[in-house]
């Protein structure tokens, strides 16, 4: 009697030395090559789609680690720009360049991804980490990435045909960080995600940030999404970036000095005692007023970087934003209209 496991996995490795042999500088999902301390330089950046302007003549610069939200409306560009950046579009004028001295890799999680319709979840971390990396990993450590993204244990060994879209968006989001790139770059990941579950990922990817010393690029059409997890804003409408700055530059600039201190794994207990703290140190901080709320510190001060600053220095699960809606009037008021 033939063991058809067995007949599979043989099968399974030899598909996998095909496409490594085939495909060594495959990057699609799987991850493209850079650098730990790499910036993004773009300059005069045009991609036409026959008469049409994708993007046109665009300069943008990510320079320093952190979280660059890119924020427009269906078919501003988002897409266009995220593929030309991980070199799946290549055909374009202008400059698009990785600086890079010590290579590594980023991970990838395109708006529409893919998944092979014959490999289970498992099959496909497996799979992708070994072209990422060229190296087996751990079991422990797929079955984690799967728990991490909230994928039930009893859906591991299935067809991701059965699975909801959201289940498919959850697994897309294992495979980007797989490996722990130090760069990722997501389009619009959170999509056909339930509102709880994006909640839960934008805490997470904050974390990951932090923890990984890492650099997030996240391009999305909700404003709320953007406004919770980017330290930089980029905003993009009919191929143009009307502005790319510091969240907090740009607060400041438009004269918003409202701001919420947060804890990123929303400790209460940790956000009093750092109160109290910053209660002591109001005037060495020129905070003019502060208030302790639910999950965040509200605070008044037209100095939010230098608090940034002094809570890096203090603990890396706090950070200073905007007051929640800032965003969503700046957008409103630079587009003209929602």
């Amino acid at each position: 009697m033939v063991d058809i496991s067995n007949c599979r996995w043989h099968l399974w490795n030899l598909l996998l030395q095909s496409i490594i042999i085939k495909y060594n500088s495959f990057f699609y999902i799987c991850g493209v090559k850079v650098n730990n301390n790499t910036f993004l330089n773009i300059q005069d950046l045009t991609k036409k789609y026959r008469d049409i302007h994708a993007l046109n003549k665009i300069d943008l610069k990510f320079d320093q680690n952190g979280c660059y939200g890119i924020l427009g409306a269906n078919g501003a560009g988002k897409t266009t720009l995220l593929l030309i950046i991980t070199k799946l579009i290549k055909k374009f004028s202008g400059q698009c360049k990785l600086e890079q001295d010590q290579m590594n890799y980023f991970g990838f999680l395109p708006e529409n991804w893919g998944n092979y319709s014959f490999l289970s979840p498992i099959e496909h971390l497996d799979l992708l980490y070994k072209l990422r990396t060229q190296t087996k990993p751990e079991r422990k450590e797929l079955y984690s990435l799967l728990k991490w993204v909230g994928i039930e244990e009893k859906f591991w060994e299935k067809n991701p045909k059965t699975y909801s879209k959201g289940m498919k968006q959850r697994l897309g989001i294992a495979i980007a960080f797989s490996a722990s790139p130090k760069i990722v770059i997501l389009d619009e990941p959170l999509a056909h995600i339930d509102p709880m579950g994006r909640q839960y990922f934008l805490r997470e990817f904050q974390k990951y940030k932090m923890k990984n010393d890492a650099i997030i690029v996240m391009s999305s059409h909700v404003i709320s999404e953007i406004e919770q997890i980017a330290d930089h804003i980029t905003i993009i409408d009919h191929g143009e970036i009307l502005t790319s700055n510091s969240f907090l530059e740009i607060s400041l600039k438009n004269n918003n000095y409202e701001y919420d201190i947060v804890s990123i794994s929303s400790n209460q207990d940790f956000l009093k005692e750092f109160y109290n703290i910053l209660d002591r140190n109001r005037d060495d901080l020129k905070i003019t007023d502060s208030r302790l709320t639910k999950g965040k510190i509200l605070i008044n001060s037209k100095f939010p970087c230098e608090i940034q600053k002094y809570l890096h220095e203090k603990s890396t699960d706090l950070y200073v934003k905007p007051t929640a809606g800032f965003l969503g009037k700046f957008y409103a008021d630079i587009l003209g209209d929602i």
